[in-house]
């Protein structure tokens, strides 16, 4: 079963078109929770053998689902149940712009995960033990979006404000990423941030 855990009802329908008929469509593997009383009714069952967790990260900072613990380390202890029981977790929040997966840990953003859910749900339903988090990361379209995700990063090494271009540890094992995904040969043999940038949007397929 996928459990997705959200408090924001009007934004899953009005934003992202996910109505409770919608929703109520996918039932035989789409647990919907909205509030804490709900939330508490399907905890035991969550953290089975082969169950997904969506979370939205700021759930317990809603006043109707506050409790005595302070809502950082509620979402601690689910992360930590989640990893112990070996089940996969996301996480997500408006406040991240980024994607990424820690061993069975990914964290994204609302859309993301709206716009993708259909894709990973039917995916879930054919074959539960066959699901991964870049299935609801980046969707149907995996590699065009893992692509843009990674050049996205790459943009934000090139053009850091901090303290200016510089080329990096980090740099190098993003665009040797970007060249694994993409099978190009896109290198750092020039400082030059304008013809890095050339290079990998020539190489792009």
């Amino acid at each position: 079963m996928i459990y997705l855990i959200d408090d924001k009802e009007l934004r899953q329908s009005k934003d992202f078109g996910w109505t409770e008929n919608k929703l109520s469509e996918h039932k035989d593997v789409l647990t919907v929770i909205h509030d804490n009383v709900q939330l508490q009714s399907h905890r035991q069952q969550m953290f089975e053998k082969e169950n997904v967790i969506i979370f939205h990260e700021s759930f317990f900072s809603n006043p109707k689902n506050k409790t005595d613990k302070k809502s950082d380390k509620i979402n601690q202890e689910l992360i930590d149940t989640s990893e112990e029981k070996d089940i996969l977790i996301f996480l997500f929040s408006g406040s991240n712009a980024s994607r990424s997966i820690n061993r069975k840990t990914a964290t994204t953003y609302p859309s993301n995960i709206y716009n993708n859910l259909l894709f990973f749900v039917e995916q879930y339903r054919e074959n539960p033990k066959n699901v991964s988090a870049e299935d609801l990361l980046f969707g149907s379209n995996r590699s065009k979006e893992k692509l843009l995700a990674l050049k996205k990063e790459i943009w934000e090494l090139l053009y850091r404000k901090d303290d200016g271009f510089k080329i990096t540890p980090k740099l190098h094992s993003t665009i040797s990423k970007f060249n694994d995904l993409n099978g190009s040969l896109v290198g750092l043999n020039s400082t030059e941030v304008e013809y890095i940038k050339y290079k990998i949007n020539s190489n792009e397929k």
